[in-house]
This record gives C-alpha cells, structure tokens and sequence, in this order.
C-alpha cells in the first residue's frame, strides 16, 4: 500500500465515524431530517445511516483502488508476456 493509498483510507476511516457520530435523525412529527450529535439512538434513520455508510466506504475502496502502483501491474503483465 502506497502513501496516497494510506492518506485516502486515513481519509475514509474519518469521514466514516464522523457520520456515525453525527447520524441522520428523523422526527417522526415534523418529517424533517437533521443532522445532531448522538443522543437518542430511537431517532436515528438507520436507512439513511447505512447509505452514507456505504458510499462512504465505496467512494474509499475507489481512490485506494485508483491510486494503486500501476508500474508494478505494468511490469507484471510484461513479465507474464515474456514467459509465453
């Protein structure tokens, strides 16, 4: 793992907890989302809580996935090329 691969999932473990501590909330009277500090968890939008959750950590596994050491697949492909 390369040093940009380690800053975006640094990057993503952040952004992860801090929508876990700063949940969606719905009030249930209004039908208004906010967006507060942990207190009650029966106001917690689970639905929405695991769409950020996973698009958070989509979007991490695509930049560790685009900053990967190409020249390293490059070589390998010629080297595969060679052995044939």
């Amino acid at each position: 793992m390369n040093k940009k691969q380690k800053r975006a999932l640094t990057y993503g473990i952040i952004v992860l907890s801090l929508v876990l501590l700063f949940p969606p909330l719905v009030e249930l009277s209004e039908k208004s989302f906010e967006f507060i500090f942990i207190t009650d968890l029966s106001k917690v939008d689970y639905i929405r809580l695991n769409f950020h959750n996973l698009i958070v950590a989509a979007l991490t596994a695509a930049f560790i996935y685009g900053f990967r050491n190409r020249k390293k697949s490059e070589e390998t492909k010629e080297d595969d090329q060679e052995q044939q």
